[in-house]
């Protein structure tokens, strides 16, 4: 990314309305040394929550540059580790975390400009129907009950997932966010939030329902997938298709009964083989890459741009603001003290110092 790039997205960024501590980041994230990510240059496909990336690896395959983000591609993930302070370490790729979520936006500024595709498939047991007797979301109380460590995660991963997708379409690119159809996930007020402003910026954000068994799936699974391109639409291949009777081992719920006698269900083993895409759906979301880039879509507006000796000035005249249940400060701290951020001359007397980020 040029500077004068960086530029554009940053007043882009004010321009829709994100915190400031979010903008900072940003920042941080492009001065930031990170050695192989300089690798990443000209990235086409993002797949976050990957699972075992096949999307990525289609993209791949069919000459695309891409990369896969997931949690469980770090080998320690899973293994006690703590910090001198007896914190638990997190996993570098670990969207909650503070190296992760640093880690996401990297490769979004390492992205091909207004030709990559950002698909993030959130955590959806907190959004789910079967979920709501805990989480306690619904269109009245869409935080859900905060007080639960569960909720609050899930509203976290959330937030910061909003803060990407507006990242991505400040980069003139497309996001394509996949979860349940029966998830609740866009009543989140920060998702609500960003379709609402893309909309009043003249960026309609499209939703669409399909069955995953007309994409190959074992089981039916009623899906849905929200972008900024109208070409997510070539996903719902109409009806569902008949299909034979699910194997046993691809059953997603057992039935039983409570010591009261009521009927009950819970989540059996292939419930999460349904969380894996199949071949077809992942051919699906690649082919439309090419489509996407060349479909007319609006842009951010800003009233006036600004030149990157301009830029330092401009970010530090912004009001701060932040959203607190992304906890980006700690993110900020992170990458402030390291010792591989570059701080150009020019910003040395607009940048804040550790102690500041570290009392906000």
């Amino acid at each position: 990314m040029s500077p004068e790039e960086l530029c554009l997205v940053v007043s882009r960024l004010a321009a829709l309305g994100v915190p400031k501590d979010f903008i900072w980041l940003v920042v941080f994230t492009y001065w930031y040394t990170l050695g192989a990510i300089h690798h990443f240059e000209g990235l086409q496909v993002i797949e976050m929550f990957a699972g075992v990336a096949r999307v990525a690896k289609v993209a791949s395959r069919l000459g695309l540059r891409s990369r896969a983000f997931e949690i469980m591609f770090d080998a320690s993930h899973g293994k006690k580790r703590y910090k001198k302070n007896g914190h638990m370490k997190r996993s570098f790729m670990d969207m909650n975390g503070d190296a992760g979520f640093a880690l996401a936006v990297a490769l979004i500024l390492a992205s091909k400009w207004g030709d990559c595709l950002a698909l993030l498939a959130i955590v959806c047991s907190s959004f789910s129907v079967v979920n709501r007797g805990t989480s306690e979301r619904d269109e009245l109380i869409p935080w859900g009950a905060s007080f639960r460590p569960s909720v609050r995660t899930a509203n976290k991963m959330t937030t910061r997932s909003t803060l990407l997708f507006a990242l991505v379409a400040c980069m003139d690119s497309v996001f394509l966010l996949e979860n349940p159809g029966g998830s609740c996930i866009m009543t989140h007020p920060r998702l609500a939030w960003l379709v609402k402003r893309l909309y009043c910026l003249g960026m309609p954000v499209f939703r669409t329902f399909f069955w995953m068994a007309n994409h190959g799936a074992p089981t039916p699974k009623r899906t849905q997938c929200v972008s900024n391109s109208a070409t997510i639409r070539k996903l719902d291949l109409g009806l569902l298709r008949r299909a034979g009777k699910v194997k046993e081992e691809d059953e997603t719920t057992i039935t039983y009964e409570n010591q009261e006698g009521e009927k009950k269900f819970k989540g059996a083993p292939g419930l999460k083989k349904t969380q894996i895409y199949t071949p077809r759906f992942a051919k699906a979301v690649v082919n439309m890459v090419p489509q996407m880039k060349w479909e007319s879509r609006e842009s951010i507006p800003v009233a006036n741009r600004i030149a990157p000796a301009e830029l330092p000035g401009f970010v530090s005249g912004l009001e701060w603001s932040a959203w607190e249940e992304a906890e980006l400060a700690d993110c900020l701290v992170y990458l402030r003290k390291s010792s591989k951020l570059v701080i150009p001359n020019e910003w040395a007397s607009v940048v804040p110092d550790l102690k500041w980020f570290e009392d906000i």
